[in-house]
């Protein structure tokens, strides 16, 4: 909800002035959000001896081609290539938010 709140100002703006580059934020901010969903089921997954460390792996390097490839294949269907930063931009905001608001409850002591 907090990347969603965060980057709506930031779509609409991008959007206004490129309609590419405000889909590669809205997408990479809905695609980061799933990725850190999934790395924290992973996670759990492990420490819970659900599944093995190869699965783990394997599983880690199929997600980071997918993130990869897909910004490229839109800003070369669109024709808009510069718009992959965008693509980036939103896709670690929701890890940036999250350290921040991690990092604050450590000083706070909860």
């Amino acid at each position: 909800m907090r990347t969603l709140l965060f980057l709506t100002p930031l779509v609409v703006s991008a959007t206004v002035r490129n309609p590419v580059a405000g889909l590669e934020l809205a997408l990479g901010g809905g695609i980061g959000v799933l990725n850190m969903l999934a790395v924290m089921r992973n996670n759990e997954r492990l420490l819970e001896g659900g599944r093995s460390r190869a699965m783990f792996a394997l599983s880690g390097q199929v997600r980071i081609f997918a993130v990869g490839l897909l910004p490229v294949a839109v800003a070369l269907r669109l024709g808009s290539f510069w718009t992959v930063a965008l693509y980036f931009t939103g896709f670690f905001t929701p890890l940036a938010l999250y350290a921040i608001d991690y990092r604050r409850s450590i000083r706070q002591g909860t």
